[in-house]
């Protein structure tokens, strides 16, 4: 009989735990991304726990530090209210309780009420596009009534209407 050789992981063990390692070099994710990944390419339970335990070891992998990331770069890409914020946050598969933390580091005194301003002083802006943007209602009602956008629209022609109309400038 010839001795036995210690048990070597399985190649396609290796090769699970490298697509995973490529999954995530592609872009930052979340610890749900890297598990719904992971079941997607057929890998047990276990090993999906121990690859996400080593993740976590050694760093890959870090659900609060992407949830700051990734909402502060989109509220930088497109402004939008705490409510559309979290709605977003939490389908990427984050918890409730990390994504309470998050925003309220981002929102704080006013910043929600700052970000629909500055919104609104684009011409076009109604409430509808607001509530659309995951504003809260009381703060859409007071930028809307301190702009008065809602009152004027359809009164005073834009300069693109003005145009289309023959009417020239003002």
């Amino acid at each position: 009989m010839s001795p036995r050789k210690p048990r070597q992981p399985s190649p396609t063990v290796d090769a699970i735990e490298q697509a995973a390692l490529r999954y995530l070099a592609r872009s930052d994710r979340t610890e749900a991304q890297v598990k719904g990944y992971l079941a997607r390419i057929g890998a047990s339970a276990v090993r999906t726990r121990t690859i996400i335990r080593r993740f976590h070891e050694r760093g890959y992998l870090n659900d609060a530090g992407y949830a700051q990331r990734w909402a502060r770069d989109r509220l930088a890409r497109t402004p939008m209210g705490r409510d559309r914020l979290e709605a977003e946050l939490l389908a990427k598969g984050l918890t409730t309780v990390l994504v309470s933390e998050t925003l309220d580091g981002l929102y704080g005194e006013g910043q929600e009420r700052a970000l629909a301003e500055a919104l609104a002083r684009r011409p076009s802006v109604t409430s509808s596009f607001l509530r659309r943007r995951g504003f809260q209602e009381d703060i859409i009602e007071s930028v809307i009534r301190n702009t008065g956008h809602e009152e004027s629209a359809g009164k005073e022609p834009s300069a693109t209407r003005r145009r289309r109309q023959g009417l020239g400038a003002p």
